[in-house]
């Protein structure tokens, strides 16, 4: 029986006696590895389900190194049909977020 707190109750006097019995040292190593257990393997699952999305983001230029204002920038993935488009603001620059 693993209770903290076990009571009896004295019918003659009727006032009730408490005893507190403590856990053994054995069943308090054994919670505490568990739940350490449990922590440690949890945490790699977290981390995987919160980093799901990124961005990307770049310049377009001409050979001369001039920005090129007004290009399409396309990006898709043939696997899953996924495909966005943007177009380049006046310093060339174009972003793609929560890809």
């Amino acid at each position: 029986m693993l209770g903290f707190l076990r009571c009896i109750t004295f019918a003659a006097s009727g006032s009730l006696n408490c005893t507190k019995r403590r856990m053994p040292l054995v069943v308090l190593s054994l919670l505490f590895a568990a739940c350490l257990a449990f922590r440690i393997s949890a945490s790699p699952a977290l981390a995987q389900t919160l980093g799901t999305s990124g961005s990307i983001q770049g310049t377009v230029l001409d050979p001369s190194g001039a920005a090129v204002k007004g290009a399409v920038v396309e990006i898709q993935n043939p696997v899953s049909g996924y495909v966005r488009s943007t177009v380049t603001s006046d310093s060339g620059g174009f972003r793609f977020d929560n890809v």
